[in-house]
């Protein structure tokens, strides 16, 4: 354990919230940051698939596993190469129960 004190300012970064924005934005969610191992190498490579354009292969594409192994990792990176590759694109990101809830009005209200 380490014990700094440090200024109020100083304070304030460690209490920030961190925004999904900022998060999306980061260059620490790249495939170059990525840590590549046996149990996600597969996912690792359908993303960078995904970033490079070859979607038929891997439409959609779905990432499960246990929490900290890197799917939001992987999702930014898809962001992050697509964006250097097409700025022209404009990427959105909807949460799993959002998609799902204006799914369903959409298919009861017939307008899917």
């Amino acid at each position: 354990m380490e014990i700094r004190l440090v200024s109020s300012q100083e304070a304030a970064l460690y209490d920030a919230p961190l925004q999904e924005g900022d998060m999306m934005d980061s260059d620490e969610y790249t495939f170059d940051k990525f840590v590549v191992g046996p149990s996600n190498k597969f996912a690792h490579a359908a993303a960078m698939a995904v970033a490079e354009g070859q979607t038929k292969a891997f439409n959609p594409l779905f990432i499960y596993g246990d929490s900290g192994l890197g799917k939001t990792h992987l999702l930014y990176a898809i962001r992050h190469e697509v964006r250097r590759r097409h700025p022209e694109y404009n990427i959105v990101f909807v949460r799993g129960n959002d998609f799902m809830n204006e799914l369903i009005a959409a298919i009861q209200a017939g307008r899917n």
